[in-house]
């Protein structure tokens, strides 16, 4: 499996100005032999989306885009893996949801909800989005695949002498089976960031024996 990372930087309230961003990307994907192309956490959207979030129109609207992006990458010979704002469709808890999705043959086809969300330093998503409570793994060419966003690889209790949060999504998915990690993100930057992420990644990566894709915004 031949996989091209977007790393593309989205605009924050551009659905469609996003869209055409991943179109573009998903077919110099496509032409440089990629079967898959993945992008950040939010892209359709933006990141960080913010009180936006609490506007049903808007979610409508993001929801939409990610489906025009499956109709308009459908002829190509590649799927995509995005990032989006949902609608939860849970009687309880927020209005909005920070999702994962796979799109392949012009169709939404699995989606992932963001287990893990951050209240600290720069982040706030506590307040905007409703925590997944279900993960299942998508089967992707023979492989299984652990789909996860962003904060759900930052809970590994192997790596961290403190844990933040009761679960790890990522060992949750991996005593189910997976072969494949994958993590869409849009992480801010600090000072040795870049190399923190990289050293548990690779933890996470010898602990569970299998390979971890990450992009990031």
């Amino acid at each position: 499996m031949k996989i091209a990372l977007g790393q593309i930087n989205p605009t924050v309230g551009d659905l469609a100005g996003n869209v055409d961003l991943m179109v573009r990307h998903a077919r110099q994907g496509a032409a440089a032999g990629a079967s898959m192309i993945v992008f950040p956490e939010l892209s359709v959207c933006g990141y960080p989306p913010r009180d936006l979030v609490e506007k049903p129109s808007f979610l409508e609207k993001t929801e939409q885009q990610l489906h025009r992006l499956a109709r308009e990458t459908a002829g190509l010979p590649i799927d995509l893996i995005c990032g989006y704002a949902g609608r939860n469709r849970s009687d309880t808890g927020k209005t909005a949801t920070n999702c994962a999705a796979y799109l392949s043959g012009g169709e939404v086809r699995f989606v992932q909800q963001k287990v893990l969300l951050p209240t600290y330093d720069v982040f706030d998503e506590g307040r905007y989005f409703a925590s997944g409570d279900r993960q299942h793994l998508l089967p992707l060419q023979g492989r299984r695949v652990a789909l996860t966003v962003c904060e759900d690889i930052w809970n590994d209790k192997q790596f961290w002498d403190r844990q933040l949060y009761r679960r790890d999504p990522v060992e949750e998915l991996m005593s189910s089976g997976a072969d494949l990690l994958v993590n869409i993100s849009c992480s801010p930057y600090h000072m040795h960031k870049r190399a923190l992420r990289r050293e548990m990644i690779a933890a996470i990566a010898r602990r569970h024996k299998v390979p971890v894709l990450l992009v990031n915004q």
